[in-house]
């Protein structure tokens, strides 16, 4: 009998020191108070020790680098004056600097921006911020270098609609350049691969502040707790983890750039109807490309709609809740031939569910970056 009563004993003592780790692992079956201890805990740590993340990150969330170029730079200064000279434009109307506006952080708030005799593209203009650290340009990839993306917009027939010759003509003849030139090349002369050069240079520049991510992450990491603390809220700490673990934004949305560098198709692609779009695919050829656009970075996302490569979506609460399904999961048209490729969306993308109130602190947590 006592063996027995010890044996039970033993058990009840095993359960409850199971039930405490179990609620020392998730948050989520705790209260409240002990749940917001527990990420505190968690968070108030260097990066390597933070709960594990969603499976599919390859990185975690890091602070921006330095940025490779200052204005102080003559090539970033006269990049500067090219950036923002109209004349570029085959009618003078354009500017790279019109679709790739300052106060947007780099970007439009228009779902396409127009280019000379208002043309319309059918892309929204991507944000150029820390535009450096990116491994390829535009939203299909289609520039491998800067200074490929520098250019392209000059000789787009939709948007500045010039060419190389016209435009090194003008930069001969125009004395406001002058000055500038010798400054950067001395007294090499004009060319297309300069101004490519000198454009680069200057976005090299766009730089975005450090934002209160990016200050938690190096508090943390020098053991500043209380400094720490200053930068995020409860609820946006909430949604931090959200975003690491249980709505996996991480998967493809991590690193210095919020963004993993790769094409994903998130089922977006109009096939065979309006605003068909098969992104990646137009570049490459290749069918496991149908539907991929690169990866947007998150830095300034709230302040940056509307959003994705078509700028049709401007409730952010309603591009979680497409995640929240998995992302977007079109049928294949019946009347489409078995031996036609179909774009599918990414197994990145699986279901997962939020509860209103975690929702919002994932909200309050982009609105951080």
């Amino acid at each position: 009998m006592y063996k027995n009563a010890l044996r039970l004993g033993v058990m009840i003592l095993s359960l409850f020191l199971t039930m405490q780790s179990v609620a020392a692992a998730n948050p989520v079956n705790c209260s409240v108070k002990s749940k917001n201890q527990w990420l505190w805990n968690a968070y108030l740590q260097p990066t390597p020790n933070w709960p594990e993340r969603a499976e599919h990150a390859k990185e975690d969330l890091q602070p921006l680098p330095a940025a490779k170029s200052s204005l102080e730079n003559p090539k970033a200064k006269l990049g500067k004056k090219l950036f923002h000279d109209p004349n570029l434009s085959a009618d003078g109307s354009v500017s790279c600097a019109s679709c790739h506006k300052a106060s947007q952080h780099r970007g439009d708030e228009r779902t396409v921006s127009e280019g000379v005799g208002r043309a319309k593209g059918r892309r929204n203009a991507p944000m150029l911020m820390n535009v450096d650290l990116w491994q390829s340009f535009f939203w299909d990839g289609r520039a491998a270098t800067l200074q490929e993306q520098a250019l392209g917009p000059l000789t787009d027939p939709v948007e500045m609609a010039h060419t190389p010759e016209k435009v090194v003509s003008y930069l001969k003849q125009n004395e406001d350049y002058a000055s500038l030139w010798q400054q950067a090349y001395s007294d090499a002369p004009k060319t297309w691969s300069n101004v490519a050069d000198a454009l680069t240079i200057y976005q090299q520049t766009f730089r975005s502040p450090a934002n209160p991510l990016d200050k938690f992450i190096k508090a943390v990491e020098s053991g500043d707790k209380k400094a720490a603390k200053e930068q995020l809220n409860t609820q946006q700490l909430h949604g931090l983890h959200l975003y690491r673990t249980k709505a996996g934004c991480i998967n493809c949305h991590n690193g210095a750039l919020l963004s993993d560098n790769k094409f994903h198709n998130t089922g977006l692609h109009y096939f065979g109807r309006r605003f068909e779009d098969l992104g990646r695919y137009e570049v490459t050829g290749n069918v496991d490309d149908m539907g991929r656009f690169r990866t947007p970075s998150l830095r300034h996302v709230m302040e940056t709609k509307p959003w994705m490569h078509n700028g049709l979506f401007t409730q952010m609460e309603g591009i979680i809740r497409m995640y929240e399904h998995g992302g977007a999961r079109p049928k294949r048209p019946k009347s489409l031939a078995p031996e036609k490729a179909y774009p599918v969306t990414s197994n990145l993308l699986t279901p997962f569910e939020l509860s209103d109130e975690e929702r919002e602190a994932l909200m309050e947590f982009l609105e951080v970056l």
